[in-house]
């Protein structure tokens, strides 16, 4: 019998880290992988979201020279939830990611200012929200069929769902944690609303790994079929999952509920 792993996944603007830990949440394995530095263009910064894929494939690769796959129970992804991009239905992106930090949308986050409620955290040109209305005035959103984050994109990449994502992530485009919906003041912006993420709780089970997934082809991790949960972003320092399922906060994954459960994805 294979001692349980679960992987954590850190992906920032400047290069993605992977640690694996056991079910005494001991560290097991660690690596790190480099990004390219984003692309600075006056107050625009941007990054190709292929970049994050390649950084996480290969800190898989490098990590399960000492992990065996096989021992993974669970993987939990940390992103941005300020960064977003456009991606098609199979998830080809439109258009490079805007970053957290990018200063672009200025006139789009006035136009929130004057619709969000005052405690949304769709406010500030730092804000998916902001974001995803300059992709709507650049008609880019004519194209796509999804709005993401960076964890949101990398989970989609393992299981080939797109459209997924959690309240923690959705809290900057605008989404409403306590009602858990999109508000209604949304539709005075006139955006696309089916560009937004099916939107799921902390722990909810989302999707599998996909089959299609292959080592010796896209360099990504060789895993069998899984199940995948939502946990929060990288702006959230900890969860509550449903009872039902692992404990989990971002500082450490909790422990598989049975020997025979399946790998899953977290995003946290």
């Amino acid at each position: 019998k294979l001692e349980p792993v679960f992987l954590g996944i850190d992906l920032g603007s400047g290069g993605c880290r992977l640690c694996a830990i056991d079910e005494q949440r001991r560290v097991v394995a660690t690596a790190q992988t480099p990004l390219p530095a984003a692309i600075k263009r006056g107050n625009e910064i941007s990054q190709d979201p292929n970049l994050w894929w390649q950084a996480v494939s290969t800190g898989f690769q490098e990590l399960f020279k000492t992990v065996a796959p096989e021992r993974v129970r669970r993987i939990a992804i940390d992103g941005t939830s300020g960064t977003l991009l456009l991606c098609g239905h199979d998830g080809t992106p439109i258009s490079d990611a805007i970053l957290y930090n990018d200063g672009r949308a200025l006139a789009q986050a006035e136009r929130i200012a004057a619709y969000a409620v005052r405690h949304s955290g769709a406010h500030g040109v730092g804000s998916a929200l902001a974001k995803l209305l300059w992709f709507h005035d650049k008609n880019l959103h004519r194209t796509a069929a999804f709005a993401a984050h960076p964890a949101d994109w990398i989970a989609g990449k393992l299981t080939h769902r797109w459209g997924q994502s959690d309240y923690n992530n959705c809290l900057k485009l605008g989404y409403n944690a306590e009602a858990m919906r999109w508000p209604e003041w949304l539709a005075a912006l006139d955006i696309n609303m089916e560009l937004l993420p099916t939107v799921h709780a902390s722990g909810e089970h989302v999707a599998a790994i996909s089959a299609e997934l292959d080592c010796s082809r896209s360099r990504a991790v060789p895993l069998k079929s899984s199940s995948v949960f939502r946990l929060p972003s990288a702006n959230s320092r900890s969860a509550t999952p449903h009872s039902s399922n692992p404990s989990v906060t971002a500082r450490s994954i909790g422990r598989q509920t049975s020997p025979s459960n399946p790998v899953s994805i977290i995003a946290v």
